[in-house]
């Protein structure tokens, strides 16, 4: 992350809290006294049960003349925003109250919420970059695979009450019949053909709370493209458990690329999860735009 400066007087603040998400119900009350006690003065504050509803709530605010956006919820909430944000004088601050926060695990941020408001209140602003899939931005990764379809088989409410734990669960029902894909990659100009059961281009490290590609940085300027190889589903349970003992490159089991642009196509056609939602199908173009956000993030 580049810092922009070691502090910045951003003394009001919009609050816009998905309260569908895994935490979002239970804390925005405290959330928002929790802010105001740091010193933060919140000029409006917004519990959303509608998801849909948030980007054009901080689209409004920013029309307003705010500079300083809070969004509590989890990657999906973050990631729905930042295509609002690109390139511009706002600053984006988070409360994680989803189900993994990949992307406030990536940038330091707390986990906790009266950390995480201390970030708000203390922290610096950092420029990161911003993945673009398409024409709309994303935070930390794009899946394409049997992640995606774990994405799409699991619902608000069944992460919401379960946690990561739903999502094995989910990982675990759709393993044995799924199967591996044709796969071409066009990687800033230079084609690569495999078959892979998962793909996943990163620009962050963390995958389902747990670092799954250390390559991966937001102040890189680039993405990191992993590809699961092998034709049994049950590849993926092997690369999974070596995830969580702290394994996280074995050439037996994935093939590791970077690049700046990149062009997906599959056969057959796969559904894409964007952040942990399930968005658009392949083909894709997806890109890396260097430093585009900027965020309240922890000073150190």
């Amino acid at each position: 992350m580049s810092p922009v400066k070691s502090s910045e007087a951003l003394q009001e603040a919009v609050l816009v809290v998905n309260t569908q998400s895994r935490w979002g119900q239970r804390y925005y009350d405290m959330a928002k006294r929790e802010i105001e006690r740091q010193g933060i003065r919140l000029t409006e504050a917004y519990p959303v049960r509608d998801a849909a509803r948030i980007v054009g709530i901080v689209e409004e605010a920013i029309g307003r003349g705010h500079r300083f956006i809070v969004v509590g919820g989890g990657d999906g909430t973050v990631s729905s925003v930042v295509s609002l944000l690109a390139g511009r004088d706002i600053v984006l601050g988070i409360l994680p109250m989803g189900t993994a926060n990949n992307f406030a695990r990536a940038n330091g941020i707390p986990l906790g919420l009266e950390g995480a408001a201390r970030v708000l209140a203390q922290g610096a602003v950092a420029r990161v970059d911003l993945g673009r899939i398409n024409q709309e931005c994303f935070t930390n990764a794009v899946s394409i695979g049997v992640t995606s379809a774990i994405h799409r088989s699991s619902s608000d409410a069944m992460k919401r009450h379960l946690g990561r734990s739903g999502y094995l669960m989910v990982a675990l029902s759709r393993l044995r019949s799924y199967r591996a894909f044709a796969c071409r990659l066009v990687l800033d100009g230079k084609p690569v053909c495999l078959e892979t059961l998962d793909l996943r281009i990163a620009n962050g490290p963390y995958h389902g709370g747990l670092v799954a590609l250390p390559e991966a940085r937001m102040d890189s300027g680039r993405l990191v493209v992993r590809a699961i190889k092998g034709a049994s589903p049950w590849v993926l349970g092997r690369m999974w458990m070596q995830i969580a003992l702290g394994r996280t490159r074995d050439p037996d089991l994935l093939d590791v690329f970077e690049a700046r642009e990149i062009e997906i196509a599959t056969e057959p056609e796969q559904f894409v999860s964007v952040d942990g939602e399930a968005l658009t199908r392949t083909p894709v173009r997806i890109g890396v735009l260097p430093a585009a956000l900027r965020l309240k993030v922890p000073k150190a």
